[in-house]
This record gives C-alpha cells, sequence and structure tokens, in this order.
C-alpha cells in the first residue's frame, strides 16, 4: 500500500514550482523559467502563442474572458522575459479541469510543460476540488505519457470532440481527503 502524504508534504515536493532550470541543452547556461499567474498585458503573446501551438486555436475573446474571470487558474511561463507556454484550468463545484497547457515550439522537452502542469495541480489542490478532467488528442502521445507520468488516467474517448473530427481521451485524476486533510491521489501511482 502506498503511503498517504500530507498537502503540505505533497505541495514541498512535487507541485512547489514557482522557479525552476530549464534543462538548456549541451554546454548552455540553465536560465530560469519563472511560473506566474496572467496579467492583462500577457494576453497579446498568449494569443499568438495559442495560434502558433494548436491548428484550431481558441478565440481570442475565449482566451481573454478566461483570463479575467480566474487569472488564478491561468499561468504563464516566462523564460528571460519572454512567455514560452501557459496553463489554464477552471473550478467548478469540486471538480478540476485543465482547459489547455502550450508551450512554444521550441522551448519543448526542456520541462516547461511538466512545470505547468504540476503548478497548476497545485492550485487545484488548494481549491479542494476531489477530482480533476482533460481532454486531450487521441494522436498527442507525448501529452498522454506526460499526464499518465504525473498520476492521469483515461477514463473514456469523446469520439469527434475536436473540430477536425478527431478524438479525445479523457483523463482523470482522483483525489481524496482522508484524516483531516490528507491526500491521496485514489487510483493513480
Amino acid at each position: 500500500m502506498k503511503s498517504i502524504k500530507t498537502y503540505t508534504e505533497v505541495n514541498r515536493t512535487f507541485f512547489k514550482l514557482e522557479r525552476y532550470e530549464s534543462p538548456g541543452k549541451g554546454s548552455e547556461a540553465k536560465a530560469p523559467v519563472v511560473l506566474r499567474s496572467i496579467k492583462p498585458e500577457d494576453l497579446r503573446e498568449v494569443i499568438v502563442l495559442e495560434r502558433l501551438c494548436f491548428q484550431k486555436p481558441f478565440p481570442s475573446s475565449y482566451l481573454s474572458t478566461l483570463a479575467y474571470l480566474s487569472p488564478k487558474t491561468f499561468l504563464i511561463a516566462e523564460l528571460e522575459g519572454r512567455i514560452v507556454g501557459y496553463a489554464v484550468a477552471s473550478v467548478r463545484g469540486r471538480e478540476g479541469h485543465i482547459i489547455s497547457i502550450a508551450v512554444h515550439p521550441q522551448q519543448r522537452r526542456k520541462g516547461i510543460g511538466e512545470g505547468l502542469l504540476k503548478k497548476i495541480l497545485s492550485i487545484l489542490l488548494e481549491e479542494k476540488v476531489s477530482a480533476i478532467i482533460l481532454e486531450v488528442r487521441r494522436s498527442n502521445k507525448a501529452a498522454i505519457r506526460l499526464y499518465e507520468k504525473i498520476g492521469f488516467r483515461i477514463e473514456g474517448v469523446a469520439k469527434g470532440y475536436y473540430s477536425d473530427g478527431e478524438d479525445a481521451f479523457i483523463m482523470r485524476y482522483n483525489i481524496s481527503r482522508e484524516n483531516g486533510g490528507i491526500f491521496r491521489n485514489e487510483g493513480n501511482p
């Protein structure tokens, strides 16, 4: 049986990321990546990043609304003053929903997406959710591996979910609270 960690232990060892070192390549110096909440002046750059990362990007009005309504769950990854990624989530009742994670194509496979995911999970845990869900393209193998590594499990398939007809996997991260605030990632590694 796996040990159950308190929220504080989990937050300290797994989710507490505000600054971390980008792995870099070869002998390049490692630059700190800053994870922070979105600011109004970030929106233009986020919209450009959204269009760069996705064939069917969210409308800019939707991203603006998300940033306005819940800046706490709209995170920015910043590297040397430039936005290189973002993650946005929402909370409805006892369920968290990761809406989108995007990382600039030139900054992928450097741990930025994982850092964003861990930080957004930390924020959702603070909101006392009991589960976190997300949808991911069936063809997005890299994202699926990342989500599974963190503890998400495929719960189902949404047929024709995306506008181009591609199916989405619905993935879930279950959390239970026992003994006055102790968390266990139930059904996940």
